[in-house]
């Protein structure tokens, strides 16, 4: 079954007639059960005929072939002849010029062959082939599809992970993925995920589970009701027809929609939908709702080849930590701004932005800004100031800021970051 992201990329390959025709039966299958792909695919074809009408006055009315071969230089085939005639006398070939020519072909021939020999024996570490995981357990029917094809395969133990793969199990079916980041993925029954890479991950339906491995770069959970930016930690995301389920089982993971945030800590369950923020659930059942997750072990075998090709994943890492400024109130007063500083004259570099949280204490949140990494460059600067006298929450008692880097704009960061609090006092009559 053909996802609604892999239909996108080749609509247009569709109009145009350029699929074969079991893609072309995938789709139109597809076609039938999504309204929002067909009403694309129509919007494709109006725009395609569109265009054909414009350009209509510029198509060729006959080939060019005719013009082109008769305008191209006939070659004087005598004259060539003779040339290669007065070469061959000019310059006699002996026995050592015969030998001279083919000692570089035999040296080639055995460099290569003694390059092979340092492959095959050399330890396979990655290889930069693209692949960033391995398949490390498989019970029952699983595809999996590639960006490059709508025709599903069966995915097998072993299995190398490369960018945009997705995943989807049958009915008895789970599965469970190694990722190069020392992440372990586990997807429960009738569930489907697309991996874009080691550190990013959409969840399309059903459920996973996730033990995030710490690394620069966060973790980040997509689905259709939020975002889940994770920081270090396992948990479970479990997707509804109207909601996503989210509950952490260690550590602590940041839930998020254009409706607003939530911190959610260790034994803590959400629930987020589109039309609402997160929304804490009192006591959940934290052992129910991984019960499917922790009977599943991943194969030995596929963990040894995991081992193999990603080494770095046994080795001590150091981690990149997002600190969390915590700012206390001053009673009876109210928080005017929050000014975020860092070391003047910063070198120019390619800083990556920064999105602001601030949030309460029990993990509510108040608001959320982002910095462009373009502040940082300017030698004049060395703070930036955020309102907040609107913000929800001004008068809480203690505000808690996390600075949460996005290294897909820059693999930079300012020195001496820090965030500082403003606030007014009412007098007392």
């Amino acid at each position: 079954m053909a996802t609604c992201s892999q239909v996108k990329s080749i609509i247009q390959a569709y109009v145009d007639g350029e699929l074969s025709p079991s893609e072309r039966v995938i789709l139109e299958q597809h076609f039938g059960e999504c309204a929002e792909c067909t009403q694309l695919l129509r919007d494709q074809q109006k725009c395609t005929a569109q265009l054909f009408e414009l350009f209509q006055s510029y198509q060729l009315t006959h080939s060019l072939r005719t013009d082109v071969m008769r305008h191209l230089p006939e070659m004087d085939h005598n004259a060539v002849e003779m040339e290669k005639v007065n070469l061959r006398a000019k310059n006699p070939v002996t026995t050592w010029s015969r030998v001279a020519r083919v000692v570089p072909a035999v040296a080639v021939v055995f460099l290569l062959c003694l390059a092979i020999v340092i492959q095959m024996n050399w330890p396979q570490a990655y290889q930069g082939d693209g692949a960033f995981g391995v398949v490390s357990y498989v019970n029952g029917a699983v595809n999996l599809y590639t960006p490059s094809s709508l025709e599903a395969k069966r995915a097998s133990t072993r299995e190398l992970i490369k960018p945009g793969m997705s995943f989807e199990t049958g009915p008895k079916s789970r599965l469970m993925l190694a990722l190069a980041s020392g992440t372990q993925m586990k997807v429960n029954d009738t569930s489907r995920v697309k991996v874009f890479d080691e550190r990013h991950v959409r969840l399309e339906k059903g459920e996973i589970w996730l033990d995030v491995g710490r690394e620069k770069r966060l973790f980040k959970v997509d689905t259709q009701d939020g975002v889940i930016t994770v920081f270090g930690t396992a948990f479970n995301v479990a997707l509804k027809p109207d909601r996503t389920i989210v509950t952490v089982e260690r550590g602590e993971v940041q839930v998020e929609n254009k409706e607003g945030f939530r911190l959610v800590r260790r034994g803590q369950q959400v629930s987020i939908s589109l039309r609402d923020g997160p929304v804490l659930t009192p006591r959940p059942d934290l052992k129910s709702v991984t019960a499917w997750a922790s009977a599943l072990v991943p194969d030995q075998e596929a963990m040894a080849e995991y081992a193999k090709r990603f080494p770095a994943n046994t080795a001590p890492q150091q981690v990149q930590g997002v600190p969390v400024f915590f700012l206390s109130g001053v009673p009876g007063g109210d928080y005017q701004s929050i000014i975020v500083t860092w070391d003047k004259n910063q070198r120019p570099r390619d800083y990556c932005d920064y999105t602001v949280y601030v949030f309460t204490e029990t993990g509510q949140s108040v608001l959320t800004r982002r910095i462009s990494g373009d502040v940082f460059n300017k030698p004049s600067t060395s703070r930036y100031e955020i309102p907040v006298q609107n913000a929800v929450g001004k008068h809480a008692r203690a505000w808690n800021v996390r600075l949460v880097p996005d290294f897909e704009t820059g693999n930079a960061e300012p020195t001496g970051l820090n965030v500082l609090g403003t606030y007014s006092r009412k007098d007392k009559p």
